[in-house]
């Protein structure tokens, strides 16, 4: 069975480190991609693919509920 790519979106990058070294470091996951930003995650989704995309719902910037509302990538994505 091949690892889960997730995406990490969050604007602290302490959290957003740990959570990509705690994620790195469990089986049956790979982080593909962190970003401070939801419009940064948003332009790279595509060819990033992941399976997952954990998010600060409260990030900077875009409402994390709004940032993945109208890409065609959400419909194949768990966040």
């Amino acid at each position: 069975m091949r690892d889960s790519r997730v995406c990490l979106v969050e604007d602290d990058s302490r959290v957003r480190d740990g959570l990509g070294a705690l994620m790195d470091g469990s089986p049956g996951y790979r982080v593909v991609g962190d970003y401070p930003r939801g419009e940064a995650a948003l332009k790279l989704l595509s060819e990033d693919r992941p399976d997952v995309v954990l998010m600060d719902i409260k990030c900077s910037g875009w409402a994390g509920s709004n940032v993945f509302g109208n890409s065609s990538e959400a419909s194949r994505t768990s966040m």
